[in-house]
Parts: structure tokens; sequence; C-alpha cells
């Protein structure tokens, strides 16, 4: 073989220290292609497909939520009707999401027909990732006038 040489305490061959040698340059070209690749998907995704990803994050922060479907009536043995349906949509305020809490409680309290002060602190609440339902009561929504 070729010459060998004593390093930290075992004999080594030249011929193996220039094979580790080769090996560490393959896995060092082979990481660096691959973090070439990321970056350059990156940097395409970023310049090429950046309304695609604007919409796509926009489309992720809002969206409906279908009624679900109605159940029946529940009548009694009389034909009198005990329990209905009745469609109650919630409106959900994830607070964080809120950048201008007096204009958006303005607009709450108008559509909702509750007050200004309660529409405000309800988009208030400091609990991160919290949604926050703003409903009222059907008495409390009763006695207000339209």
């Amino acid at each position: 073989m070729g010459r060998t040489r004593k390093i930290g305490g075992r004999l080594t061959c030249a011929y193996f220290e220039r094979d580790r040698q080769k090996t560490v340059v393959v896995f060092l070209a082979l990481g660096l292609i691959a973090f070439a690749i990321f970056i350059a998907r990156l940097a395409y995704l970023q310049i090429f497909e950046n309304n695609w990803l604007m919409n796509y994050a926009l489309n992720s922060w809002s969206r409906e939520i279908p009624y679900e479907a109605e159940r029946g009536r529940i009548l009694d043995t009389r034909g009198k009707v005990l329990a209905t349906n009745v469609s109650s949509p919630s409106v959900l305020v994830v607070p964080r999401q809120v950048k201008d809490k007096n204009k958006t409680a303005d607009q709450l309290s108008s559509v909702l027909h509750m007050s200004r002060k309660r529409a405000y602190e309800k988009i208030s609440k400091k609990s991160p990732l919290s949604a926050s339902p703003l409903r009222e009561e059907k008495s409390q929504m009763r006695r207000r006038p339209k």
C-alpha cells in the first residue's frame, strides 16, 4: 500500500486518508448543491409566484363558513311544535388581526345592534390565538330598535 503514519495513537495509511478526504469533499459538494437548489426555489417562489402566495395568504385569513342544514321540528303527540331550528349566524373576530379597533367597533356595533363599548371590549381581548364570538342573546337583540 502506501506510506503509513501514526495519527491519534493509530496507524493510518495515506491511501485511506485520501479516500476520506474525497468522501468529505463529495458530501460537502452535495450539501452545497442541495442548499443552492433550496435557495433557487425560494427565489423562484418569491419573485415569480408572489401573486399566488399573496392570494393564498389572504384566503387563509378570511373565509366564509356555511350554515349547517336544518334538522327539522320536534312535535309533541298533538302536533304542537316543541322545538324548531333558528338560524343564528356568528361573527368571529381574531383580536390580533384587527388593525383599527375604533373603526371596527363602530362598524360591528351598528351591524350587530350592540353598544360600541361592548364591541370594543370584545375585539380588544389580549388572549393570543382566540376568536371572540360577537353575538348577543336574542332577548337583548329584540329589545333594541332597528
